[in-house]
């Protein structure tokens, strides 16, 4: 079969060019289209991502204050811990009921006591730093630690009608083997009632 096109040359190529023309329109769309959904993805993206930082933001702030609250727990739990620690050591270092018992059952009729201490040595304490500039504030200093000893013996003050009866129990003290040293501090004869006693201070060391 043979076609014949009996239309005008002229008319047929304005057809053409409005085929041509619509061709390119479509084309011009659809690539428009396919470039605009990864714009699309990017700004959907980037959106989420903004609103991601903007409640990861806060929520860093809040984990920071957290951990800085937990590490200052932990430094007083454990301060609390070694006081404890320290305070149980210095009650269980003695055995200060049988302490007293002991010296109670040493002592003579003839001697009375009036006063029983121990004697605890103290390690020496940072002395605080001034500012030389007035108005200024104090540089801080690295704190030391502060050494606590436990007590190292007893002071014994009371009053002795005599002087035997006085070296009497310092006799019985030293005989318990409680103690390294039993030291007489200072022995001095007052008036008492009607008469004198020797008023006495007794040094004993562990």
């Amino acid at each position: 079969m043979v076609s014949v096109n009996l239309l005008p040359p002229n008319v047929t190529a304005t057809r053409r060019r409005r085929e041509r023309t619509r061709l390119w329109i479509v084309i011009t769309a659809t690539v428009t289209a396919v470039t605009a959904i990864p714009l699309a993805l990017d700004v959907t993206n980037s959106a989420r991502a903004a609103a991601i930082e903007s409640r990861i933001g806060p929520q860093e702030a809040r984990r920071d204050g957290i951990l800085t609250e937990l590490k200052e727990t932990t430094a007083k739990c454990a301060s609390l811990s070694t006081q404890i620690a320290r305070a149980d050591a210095l009650r269980t270092k003695r055995d200060w009921a049988g302490l007293l018992t002991l010296v109670a059952e040493r002592t003579p009729d003839s001697v009375w006591l009036t006063a029983l201490k121990t004697q605890t040595r103290q390690g020496e304490r940072p002395a605080p730093v001034s500012s030389s500039k007035k108005g200024k504030a104090p540089e801080k200093t690295e704190d030391k630690p502060v050494t606590l000893d436990g007590p190292s013996g007893i002071h014994l003050e009371g009053y002795a009608l005599t002087h035997e009866a006085l070296y009497e129990f310092m006799g019985a003290l030293k005989a318990a083997e409680v103690f390294t040293t039993v030291e007489l501090a200072s022995a001095d004869k007052e008036p008492v009632l009607e008469g004198t006693a020797v008023r006495f201070v007794i040094e004993c060391v562990w």
